[in-house]
């Protein structure tokens, strides 16, 4: 999975731990060439094939949840941490090939 992060926008803030909101629940769905938000949700059961998965930083979670060739952009206090972790000389990791399945 490769992940890109996208240029800050000035003034922008949110609430990156996801305090005081619902996580909506995604029940065994396939998500096939789609671009998905990830942010305030908890995926039971699903798969992503050849997806965009879009993440804020806001609270996500999955389980028993399959990835295959998908790419990872980064947003908000996301791609925040990111710059931060650059900042701060962190090497960043090659994508990991192959199928990934978490049981989170």
């Amino acid at each position: 999975m490769a992940i890109h992060a996208i240029p800050r926008k000035s003034g922008v803030s949110g609430n990156p731990e996801g305090i005081g909101r619902q996580m909506e629940e995604v029940k065994e769905k396939v998500y096939r060439q789609e671009t998905v938000r990830l942010d305030d949700k908890l995926f039971v059961n699903c798969k992503f094939e050849d997806c965009l998965l879009c993440y804020r930083g806001a609270r996500c979670e999955w389980e028993h949840t399959r990835f295959s060739n998908c790419r990872g952009l980064l947003d908000g206090a996301a791609n925040n941490t990111v710059q931060v972790l650059q900042g701060l000389e962190f090497k960043i990791m090659p994508p990991v090939s192959g199928d990934l399945e978490s049981t989170h």
